[in-house]
This record gives C-alpha cells, structure tokens and sequence, in this order.
C-alpha cells in the first residue's frame, strides 16, 4: 500500500501526542507542557475556590497550512467553594526549551462569574507563537 497524506498527518499526530505525554512527565495533569510548574512571576497565587483542569488529552498543537502553529487551550474551571466568585484572567505562557517566555496571551472565558459548584469550559485558540514554542502553562494573570 504506498503512503499517503492521510498516513503522513496521523503519524506526525501520533509524534505530537507522544512528544506531549513525554514534556508533561511530572507536571501534573493540569498543565499541557510544564516542566517547572507555574512561574509565580508570571502568574498569580492560586485561588483557593476555584480549580483548574487542562487534562494533556484535550491540548492540541497543529501546523496550519499557512505554516504558523496553533496550541488549542481546552479544559474547565471549576467553583469548589460555597460562595460565587468572580472569574480571574486566564493566561496561557508558551516557552522555548530554555524556559524563556516566548508567547503570551490571554484566554477568554465565557462568564464573569461562577457560583458555587459551577463548572465553566474554557475553549481558546492561541495562533502565531514561536516555532522553538516547546512548553505551555496555563494559570491566573497577576
């Protein structure tokens, strides 16, 4: 059977995801590449009340035809508490493999506020960051 396309992109896929799996090592589910965890001079402490989840399963990183790279943010915010709570900045920091920050942007979010047991789904889309891009954390903006 000769190689098509379609075998191309599946196991260009297939690497993607494993490269993925192999960066999050110890980082913990809730980041898709992070070998350091959240840099608290980028990001805010954490909020007591409300939990964040990007499992490594629902990340996504794609070469668009026009040659720029795309990381789809996807996951959720949960409200543990048992008051509601304004929603915080979402955003999301791309890195070289040196650590050093090459991209940020924000991460938009569909609701200003969530009540006690809420869970909010967070889809962003986050396009023409660097090619050396090699890890991602998502956290609360300072």
């Amino acid at each position: 059977m000769p190689l098509t396309l379609s075998h191309v992109c599946a196991a260009r896929t297939a690497f993607l995801i494993m490269a993925c799996i192999a960066l999050v090592g110890c980082a913990g589910s809730d980041r898709w590449a992070s070998s350091t965890g959240p840099d608290q001079s980028v990001f805010a402490l954490e909020h007591s009340d409300l939990e964040l989840s990007f499992p490594l399963e629902l990340q996504e990183v794609r070469t668009l035809t026009d040659g720029r790279e795309m990381y789809g943010a996807h996951g959720t915010v949960t409200n543990k508490g048992s008051v509601a709570v304004d929603m915080p900045t979402l955003l999301a920091v791309i890195r070289d493999k040196k650590n050093q920050i090459v991209f940020t942007q924000e991460i938009r979010v569909q609701k200003p506020r969530l009540e006690p047991g809420e869970v909010l789904s967070v889809d962003d889309i986050l396009v023409a960051f660097p090619k050396g891009a090699k890890f991602a954390e998502i956290g609360w903006k300072r």
